[in-house]
């Protein structure tokens, strides 16, 4: 070890103090470091360095870290330096030879350093990192090939499965997406067909509604003509004979012939105002359903029906046609009632529930089988068809034995008013919707975003001009090329293009300027029908990642301090969980036990040491988790399943990312002092083997 050489003093006549750098390299410049200090400091690295002649055809050097690394003697290289490449992996040899070979032939030129593979004498493989330098020998003589290698396998996997982490989260994004893009189309389809149905049942409504308008004023016209026309023939011809008869002596010839024609005259009147009353009877015309309907059930009581008539709606007047397609089903029900039903009870209930008119007619008959009966009886086809035409739906209910009930419900407004209500109802959904969803574009922390197809935006949200501070209504037309420097514009340009051309959702990482700073994005980009139609327009939705990176960075440089800082430790470091097993060991661990980090993660002590020493240690580690304190122990295990060795252990409690409860400790090897401390009390009872 070289002597450090005393610090040169400062000049008096300067008084400004030494910068830092100035003084440290004062301090340097009298310290000479040996070849033993330089040795210690390579052996005592967990990187591997070697040095070969320039051709590679000898070993002069090996540290024994290369041991560690690639689990071979460093006679394994001093023997043959060529049995280097047979470690490599076949898939690397060549790309390693080659950077080899190029050092080699070009030592001035710098060079990247090279990951590759090696393969273990167990046939497992490591990652290792390291490059090649060429110096010269201390007498100049000669020129040496050196190396630096360093073990990345944890590092490398750590890598590969956050790769994979990413790449599963953007397959499940471009899933997710395109499910939603097919459900999208899949609902637009179904939206456009039941457009298309409701338009074609509202024109056979509408058809339907005017035939049986037109029918019901043919009706009306020929009730007018009748009551008009023929009925006041008859009236007149009854009057000349009622005159005739008061001229006319009961006991003349041609009395009975001129009484009798007097009776037929009086019973084609009443005939034919009764078929009048069929046809379309006045009072509906005059004082509206419910007057209609209770002449409808005199008429019936004459006929050997009793009608119980409960209507609840008053004298409410409602439109001709709605007014006569009650009446009518109310008619023809009761008709089929006399007919059919065998019974002389029958209800009807006119009732108004949320601008609806409730309509049930109930008789309590021998009653039918619907499934073979309904469908084929032209008088209920006719109730079904005429209640669709006003925009209502009928219910047949009848059993056998159990009498029948014709319920229907007809609006209180005709189609056409239905569809004008309708209409603004959907207008008034559509204007919530809208607000709704302009409310969550504007809110979001996300950059949301349309242009067409030829990159003018259309459409920016809030986040997008607060970010990038633009009007957003002045700024609709722009391109990126307004907005980015034209790399960058012209990347999103064809990032845009590409999804415009393969129609489907892509997730893809971009990058750009924010107030002259680098901001990462998470970019969603998927077509979507454009204004006019024709041509689709791109939809984007940013999320900005760059403080996750920065804290992906930062926790994978902290991860790496903390493994570089345990592997250095000269003594054991270990964290257990609350089961007792292994989720870290340092370097001095694993070479202690003499076995690799994946050999021990996941095992417990029983995995390792006798069962006595096993649960020994398990006691310990669980009287730690009952205090949630430290505490020293004493304690006896062997290494590599040599002799005993004594430690003195420190254990604590450990605090998992996701709350577990884990023991760590650190051990050191105190077996010297113990046997010393033995020796020199023979008959004193060896240390405690553990302690609070």
């Amino acid at each position: 070890m070289s002597e450090r050489a005393s610090t040169p003093s400062v000049d008096s006549g300067d008084s400004r103090p030494l910068d830092p750098l100035d003084a440290a390299l004062e301090r340097l410049r009298g310290l000479t470091i040996g070849a033993d200090f330089l040795r210690r400091a390579i052996e005592q690295s967990n990187r591997a360095f070697f040095v070969f002649a320039p051709d590679g055809t000898e070993t002069f050097y090996v540290s024994p870290s290369f041991e560690t690394i690639w689990e071979r003697p460093r006679s394994f290289l001093y023997e043959n330096p060529a049995r280097w490449m047979e470690t490599l992996h076949p898939d690397d040899r060549d790309s390693v030879l080659a950077q080899a070979t190029a050092y080699r032939l070009s030592a001035d030129q710098p060079r990247a350093p090279l990951e590759y593979r090696i393969v273990l004498p167990g046939g497992g493989t490591r990652w290792i990192w390291g490059y090649l330098f060429v110096v010269g020998d201390p007498q100049g003589e000669r020129t040496l090939l050196c190396g630096i290698s360093e073990d990345v396998t944890q590092r490398k996997l750590a890598a590969q499965a956050e790769r994979a982490d990413k790449e599963k989260l953007e397959a499940m994004v471009q899933l997710r997406t395109a499910e939603l893009t097919e459900l999208n189309k899949l609902l637009h389809q179904e939206i456009a067909q039941r457009k298309q149905t409701e338009r074609n049942l509202r024109e056979q409504q509408d058809y339907l509604k005017h035939l049986l308008y037109a029918q019901d004023l043919e009706r009306k016209f020929i009730s007018y003509d009748i009551h008009d026309g023929a009925i006041q023939n008859v009236i007149a011809a009854r009057m000349h004979l009622e005159s005739g008869l008061r001229n006319v002596a009961i006991t003349h010839p041609g009395a009975s012939e001129i009484h009798e024609a007097h009776r037929l005259l009086e019973s084609a009147l009443a005939e034919t105002r009764r078929i009048i009353s069929g046809i379309r009877p006045p009072t509906l015309d005059d004082l509206g359903v419910a007057a209609a309907l209770e002449e409808l059930a005199v008429d019936n009581a004459r006929q050997g029906l009793l009608v119980d008539l409960r209507n609840t709606t008053g004298r409410v007047r409602w439109s001709p046609t709605l007014e006569m397609t009650i009446y009518r089903v109310v008619q023809e029900s009761l008709s089929n009632v006399r007919r059919h039903g065998e019974t002389s009870d029958a209800r009807v209930e006119l009732v108004i529930k949320d601008q609806e008119i409730h309509v049930d007619i109930t008789d309590f008959g021998r009653g039918f089988d619907t499934a073979h009966v309904a469908e084929r009886e032209f008088g209920l086809r006719g109730i079904r068809e005429r209640t669709a035409a006003v925009g209502g739906r009928c219910k047949i209910i009848s059993e056998p034995g159990k009498g029948t009930v014709v319920s229907v419900v007809v609006p209180t407004l005709d189609p056409e008013e239905m569809a004008k209500a309708a209409g603004e109802r959907a207008e008034r959904a559509l204007h919530i919707s809208r607000t709704r969803l302009e409310a969550l574009l504007e809110y979001t922390p996300a950059v949301v975003f349309i242009k067409d197809d030829a990159g003018r935006y259309e459409f920016v949200n809030r986040r997008y001009s607060d970010l990038f501070h633009i009007d957003p209504a002045k700024f609709v037309g722009s391109t990126d090329f307004d907005l980015f420097p034209a790399e960058i514009a012209e990347s999103l340009r064809r990032t845009d293009a590409s999804v415009l051309e393969r129609g489907e959702a892509v997730t893809i990482e971009e990058s750009v300027p924010s107030d002259g700073t680098m901001r990462e994005y998470v970019s969603v980009k998927f077509p979507i029908p454009g204004v006019d139609g024709s041509k689709s327009s791109l939809c984007g939705i940013a999320t900005d990642i760059t403080g996750r990176k920065d804290e992906l960075l930062e926790l994978r440089e902290s991860r790496n301090r903390f493994c570089s800082f345990m592997d250095h430790l000269p003594m054991l470091a270990w964290i257990k969980d609350e089961h007792g097993k292994y989720v870290y060991g340092n370097r001095c661990l694993l070479e202690v036990q003499g076995i690799s980090r994946d050999e021990l993660l996941g095992k417990t002590d029983f995995d390792i040491f006798p069962a006595d020493v096993a649960a020994h240690l398990r006691e310990h580690d669980q009287e730690v988790l009952r205090a949630n304190s430290p505490r020293f122990f004493s304690e006896e295990a062997p290494a590599c399943g040599g002799p005993p060795v004594h430690w003195e252990s420190i254990k604590f409690p450990v605090c998992g990312g996701d709350g577990a409860k884990l023991v760590g400790g650190i051990a050191f090897d105190v077996t010297r002092r113990y046997a010393r401390q033995f020796s020199e009390s023979p008959k004193s009872e060896p240390p405690a083997r553990e302690g609070a």
